[in-house]
């Protein structure tokens, strides 16, 4: 209606005027006519009348033309508003004048005045109020916050708040500031503190020292240690000059309170952390040992290393095995002296994962980085911990790692630079994990035998933290007659080795009695099986124990006994870290014969055991530091991992059953204790050489929940134990296997860190293939005398493991420090051995093999197993740098390395650029290839080996050389050098000498008679 008027209105006043200007007198003046200004709405035009030749519309009104009053509005809430008019009314839809529409969550809704509500943002606030044309209207206003948290508390903002509050995330203890799982002790060692934080609520816990009961004693002989009271007649033991040596932990060395094992915090001051390492022969189950295994807690005595239980040398830094941890923070800088007291031997440390940028000649491989350390000489490494990681040091010299030589190196980041902080709850020292295999031989003996004759190279048992029980082992029945009791001290700084009582035993062979200040007993066996060679039986000891233990409460995270002070439930006992009396009744046996007392003794050695507290996420860090071809399969009875890094580099978190490492690699991985709290097993199987084809070695730790009993899981490890599920790191397998996941499909957790090593193409390949061959390599084969095909025995012929058909021979003087001495002409790789026509597939080959790339270029190694000879596998490592694993993949049983350059060309090798994992140590499936990258920006000459140490000591690496000697950095001032020394004896020194000598006979006589002429 209201259209149809505007409409009528429109087109009627046209036609009036229209009409007018018809009727007008053509003398009429239109400049002194007046504008028209129409209404359409309040003055409905009917007629007009001309007054003076001017229009005037005249106003009158007819209603019937008016709009209708809408019944209702369109749009919701909305209300119809009258405009008044001089002839018809004018209406329309209008919001009410004291309420207001708004929108909340996409719906309108009707708000009275003085109504407030809030919206997404909580600072924001809303109201309906009056705006200033009077009307209802939508008003907002922002929240602005002005909160000041104290040092120890955060600001935490909280869902549906504005401002948050401060939320207390650290411990305020004497003006010193803790955060949340850090622990201190109290001046006098008596008390320790922890930051705990339970149910949002940050405190102080508090854990009394329980001191173990006081024996007997005189008041001469009771000595203060931490707090407790220890008897001990002969605590000071003293030198001849009348010295006492303190029998602290500190002074063995172990560095487990070192200064610099300390919270990392971001902003902290960097530090530098002093290390002294003394290595040298020594041997396991020593006298330092006491009668451990017998008496379990003998067997943590400072300087006690039990392996297996097989009595054989080992090859050890400060008396440990594993070595003393070096636990830092990234940024610190480390000092280690490394004095050699090796009997007639070399010896280098390298730090594995610290790829040494800053320091190059601190690398630790002999005749490349540094001259070897000379038997009673000290060498002190200096350098920086630049990439956080679990890394591990080892010796770089011979096959000494196998025997003993290494220790877990971490390097620790703010928790602010840690990716993954948040997945887990504890990040402790003792989660630690080092897996090495073990022989009863040492491992130049194996070596010898295995080149030089028939000798294997299978290991026979895993170690895990240097302990383990030979689980291939029959048992036995043992029976222990009870001559003496004797009480022992569980903590090795509590009781001197010299201050054992005196006890009696008695032999029957000469019912005599001895006394000795070592415990001893007599044993007897039953049915033991005789052999055509040695007794096989395993000696199980039937042993009577009594513990008391100290009923000290302690902290899941701490490492010694402690009262928690709390009632809080879940801190209970741990019984690994309590000091007890224990009194055992003696049982070292009389052994038949060596290999009986092994297997009796191997069955008593402590099991290393990793605490837990139910429903807490726990970081692992996993080294395999084996020597041998012994890849490791690990896994948690009824627990999956979540790997969080490798090598030191963090990944994508990968759920997975079973974790497989290879010789080198360290894994990190997260492990939630979310089952009903028990004990578990942790398994460890070999691979390989370890397999059920030679030795079926195999070890277990234990998972204990905290408050569990101290017992073994109910079913006993055996080797042939199934773990389905999802596997990491598979043997012999890549990218072609969708029941595994190998490395290569592991994801950076950074993506792309380095865009430009990840580009479509490098600017240098190398193609490096492998295998064991058939030649008469002379290290171990003569030709003509004992020849690879003149030996008698088939288990006699060593097929020699290389590198593009070279062995690597090291100069006598080493490369980067006495660069200068260097003649280009001595190096080769397979183009200078072609060039010279030398044929190194019929040859044997030796020579220094080293491929030479300019400095920041992108380097692609295609890594080909052909796989021919043997079904092994190959672990390499590349010194000075991480490389991506952007390709891995088996093709078959074997390989040839032109079939894979052939699938190369054609674009048949898949590569996996984005996200591609970073490592320094990867595996290459039998049969097939890895392909890996990285930037060669770390200028000097840098190792690349297998790290199977028998494979690398016979020649199976190259030297990548990294830019010219004079984009190296300069060597330090007074650095040891060393080479040959072979002058030549010409005829000018021989004709010398014989003057020399003619003249003393000259001067002789003349001497003499002088003499006689004058006496």
């Amino acid at each position: 209606m209201a259209i149809e008027c505007r409409m009528w209105r429109i087109f009627a006043i046209p036609l009036v005027l229209f009409h007018l200007i018809q009727v007008a007198t053509s003398d009429c003046d239109y400049s002194k006519c007046v504008d028209l200004h129409v209404d359409f709405y309040h003055q409905p035009i009917v007629d007009a009348e001309l007054v003076q030749c001017c229009a005037n519309l005249k106003d009158l009104c007819d209603k019937t033309r008016c709009p209708l009053k809408p019944v209702a509005c369109k749009e919701e809430f909305h209300e119809v508003a009258v405009k008044k008019g001089v002839c018809c009314d004018e209406y329309m839809c209008a919001p009410p004048k004291d309420r207001c529409i708004v929108r909340i969550n996409g719906r309108a809704v009707l708000k009275n005045l003085g109504d407030t509500w809030d919206s997404d943002d909580p600072c924001t606030k809303h109201i309906c109020d009056y705006g200033m044309d009077g009307k209802a209207q939508e008003k907002t206003y922002k929240e602005y916050c002005y909160h000041t948290c104290n040092n120890e508390y955060q600001l935490k903002l909280i869902p549906g708040q504005c401002c948050g509050q401060c939320v207390q995330t650290r411990c305020k203890f004497n003006d010193t500031l803790y955060s949340v799982g850090e622990t201190w002790k109290s001046e006098d060692r008596c008390v320790l503190y922890e930051c705990t934080k339970k149910d949002d609520t940050v405190a102080v816990a508090t854990y009394s020292k329980q001191c173990p009961k006081l024996p007997t004693c005189n008041k001469r002989d009771i000595y203060i240690k931490d707090c407790c009271q220890y008897c001990n007649p002969r605590h000071s033991m003293r030198h001849s000059n009348n010295k006492s040596l303190d029998t602290d932990d500190e002074d063995y060395n172990s560095y487990e309170k070192h200064p610099c094992k300390r919270p990392c915090t971001e902003g902290s001051q960097p530090m530098v952390c002093r290390y002294k390492f003394i290595i040298e022969w020594y041997e396991t189950l020593s006298k330092a040992c006491f009668n451990c295994p017998f008496n379990a807690t003998d067997c943590f005595r400072p300087h006690c290393i039990t392996g297996d239980g097989s009595r054989r040398s080992v090859l050890v830094v400060n008396r440990k095995m594993p070595g003393p941890a070096i636990d830092v923070c990234q940024g610190d800088t480390i000092v280690v002296d490394v004095e050699n007291n090796l009997l007639g031997e070399t010896t280098t440390i390298h730090w594995n994962g610290l790829h040494q940028r800053r320091t190059p000649y601190m690398d630790g491989v002999p005749l490349i980085s540094q001259c070897p350390i000379s038997q009673e000489q000290t060498f002190r490494y200096t350098f920086y911990a630049d990439n956080a990681g679990t890394h591990f040091w080892h010796s770089h010299t011979g096959v000494q790692r196998g025997d003993g030589a290494l220790g877990p190196l971490i390097v620790r980041c703010p928790p602010s630079e840690d990716v993954h902080y948040k997945l887990y709850d504890y990040d402790k020292a003792e989660h630690l994990m080092i897996l090495q295999d073990w022989t009863t031989l040492t491992g130049i003996s194996m070596f010898n035998a295995h080149h030089h004759s028939s000798g294997d190279n299978k290991p026979k048992n895993i170690l895990i933290n240097g302990r383990g029980r030979f689980l291939n082992a029959p048992v036995t029945k043992m029976v222990v007659e009870d001559d003496s009791e004797m009480d022992l001290a569980a903590s090795s700084s509590m009781v001197d080795p010299t201050s054992i009582p005196m006890t009696t035993t008695t032999d029957s062979a000469t019912e005599t009695t001895t006394y000795t200040t070592e415990a001893t007993s007599r044993t007897t066996t039953e049915s033991i099986p005789e052999t055509t060679q040695r007794a096989t039986t395993d000696a199980t000891t039937t042993t009577e124990t009594q513990t008391v233990s100290s009923g000290i409460y302690v902290d899941p995270k701490d490492d010694f006994g402690f009262m928690h002070d709390n009632n809080d439930p879940t801190m209970k006992t741990l019984p690994h870290a309590q000091e007890r009396h224990t009194y055992v009744r003696n049982k070292r046996e009389t052994p038949v014969d060596a290999y009986t007392t092994y297997l009796n003794e191997s069955q008593h050695i402590p099991f290393q055991v990793y605490y837990v507290v139910h429903d807490k996420k726990f970081r692992f860090r996993l080294i395999n530091a084996e020597f041998l071809n012994c890849p490791m399969e690990m896994s948690i009875d009824n627990h999956t991992l979540l790997v969080i890094a490798s090598d030191g580099s963090e990944i994508e978190p990968i759920e997975i059953d079973t974790l497989v490492s290879y010789a080198g690699e360290r894994f990190d991985f997260i492990v939630h204790a979310n089952q009903k709290p028990g004990n578990y097993w942790i398994r460890v199987k070999g691979l390989m050489d370890c397999d059920q084809r030679f030795t079926s070695a195999h070890q277990v730790a234990i998972l204990r929940y905290f408050g569990a009993d101290e017992k073994d899981p109910k079913d006993p490890p055996k080797y042939d134990h199934v773990r389905g599920g999802r596997q990491l790191n598979a043997l012999n397998r890549g990218m072609e296997d969708r029941t595994t996941i190998s490395i290569a499909e592991m994801t950076n957790a950074y993506r792309d860190p380095d865009n430009g090593v990840l580009q479509k193409e490098p600017d240098f390949k190398f193609y490096v293939y492998y295998d064991f061959y058939a030649k008469n390599n002379t290290n171990f084969h003569v030709g003509g005398l004992y020849g690879f095909n003149e030996v008698l025995l088939n288990s006699q012929r060593r097929y020699t493991p290389q590198l593009n058909h070279i062995s690597m021979k090291l100069p006598t003087f080493p490369l980067m420090p006495a660069r200068h001495m260097i003649d280009d002409n001595q190096f080769c790789n397979s183009s200078t051995l072609a060039n010279r026509g030398i044929n190194c597939r019929t040859e044997f080959c030796e020579c220094s093999h080293v491929l030479q790339v300019p400095l920041n270029a992108i380097v692609e190694l295609v890594l080909i197993d052909e796989g021919f000879t043997f079904d092994a596998n190959h672990p390499f490592h590349l010194h000075g740098s991480s490389f991506h694993v952007i390709g891995m993949e088996r093709l078959a049983g074997n390989v040839s390395a032109e079939i894979v350059q052939e699938l190369d060309r054609s674009g048949k090798l898949y590569r996996r650029l984005k996200g591609a994992p970073l490592k320094d140590t990867v595996t290459i499936p039998d049969g097939g290839y890895t392909i890996i990258r990285f930037r060669a920006d770390n200028p000097g000459y840098w190792l690349f080996h297998c790290h199977i140490e028998f494979h690398a000591e016979i020649g199976m690496s190259l030297v990548f050389k990294i830019g010219e000697h004079d984009e190296m950095l300069p060597v330090p001032v007074n650095f040891p050098t060393c080479s040959d020394y072979t002058p030549e004896i010409s005829d000018s020194t021989r004709s010398s000498s014989i003057h020399q000598t003619t003249a003393s006979i000259l001067l002789l006589i003349i001497s003499i008679f002088l003499l006689r002429c004058f006496p």
